[in-house]
């Protein structure tokens, strides 16, 4: 069987120490033998196909150390494929060899989070008048291959819809909209939700999600609020709504915060989505123009933006 996806981008958080612990042109095994039939995935993607973007690889080409939390995430082989050097940084494109037991629920930091989100560049707001309903959207979008899906609490039943995702996949990224308070905050943890997104900024849903290892995600619209939500702590900030904004206006924003990782959300077509990674937007998050419809369609348009997105 072959083991689960994983786009975790490779960067020198520590290497793991002892003998036989570097990896140079060839590949050497780190655990996972035996049977196990391991899945190439590429760990970095970016402009240009080779070159990840964001993720400062080891500074010496010719020495590759397995970062001890790749271990840990399943990860078996690592191997180079291309370096790059950009302003100054030393950047690596990485292909993960992942033992299929191996799951992205695995992962419990913040930083892994943005990770995810970062890789995958899209975060999928399903917004629906049932749980039920928002049940069958989350499933066919993460079918057809996304990984973070935001369920907004403005859906009757939110929480259980919620819970039943979180319980059914652990390889995924589920998260809380339309979080206002420190109470939905924590109701929205306690149902499984680990990204909390909110369309203005309430420093005590920062504070809350934090406390319990949940990454929280504020809206913001201009570049005052912006700095005010990266002061109160967020892990990242969601322009909303983007629909104000261009990519062109926006790159102004980039080049006054270049610190600060956006996600564009609010009235962006599936279309207008490469625009918004290119003027340097981490991700876009997209609701009705992706989830509208019947669940097989939501499905069709998520592969389809993948593909546009990722390759």
């Amino acid at each position: 069987m072959v083991g689960p996806r994983r786009e975790t981008p490779y960067a020198d958080v520590g290497a793991e120490e002892g003998p036989g612990s570097g990896l140079g042109a060839g590949v050497e095994s780190h655990g996972g033998g035996g049977d196990v039939e391991p899945v190439e995935v590429r760990a970095t993607e970016g402009a240009g196909g080779d070159v990840p973007r964001g993720y400062p690889g080891m500074p010496e080409v010719g020495n590759l150390p397995m970062p001890r939390r790749l271990l840990e995430q399943g990860v078996t082989d690592m191997v180079r494929i291309s370096d790059a050097r950009i302003s100054g940084t030393a950047y690596v494109t990485c292909v993960l060899h992942v033992a299929p037991e191996a799951a992205v629920g695995d992962t419990v930091y913040r930083w892994e989070h943005l990770e995810l989100i970062a890789c995958q560049k899209v975060v999928g707001i399903v917004r629906t008048d049932s749980s039920a309903k928002a049940v069958e959207m989350a499933r066919a979008c993460l079918v057809a291959g996304l990984r973070v899906v935001e369920i907004s609490l403005t859906t009757p039943g939110a929480l259980d819809a919620v819970r039943q995702i979180t319980g059914e996949r652990d390889d995924v990224l589920i998260g809380a909209g339309t979080v206002l308070d420190e109470a939905s905050a924590r109701a929205a943890v306690l149902a499984g939700a680990r990204l909390l997104l909110s369309p203005s900024l309430h420093p005590e849903v920062i504070s809350c999600g934090h406390r319990y290892g949940a990454s929280v995600m504020p809206g913001v619209d201009t570049p005052a609020e912006a700095v005010a939500a990266i002061s109160a702590g967020a892990d990242a900030v969601k322009l909303f709504p983007a629909s104000r904004w261009t990519p062109e206006s926006f790159l102004g924003m980039r080049a006054a915060l270049p610190q600060i990782p956006f996600v564009a959300t609010g009235g962006i077509s599936p279309e207008a989505a490469p625009e918004w990674i290119a003027a340097g937007a981490v991700a876009v998050g997209m609701g009705a123009s992706l989830t509208a419809g019947t669940a097989a369609e939501a499905a069709a348009r998520v592969a389809d933006l993948d593909a546009a997105l990722n390759g």
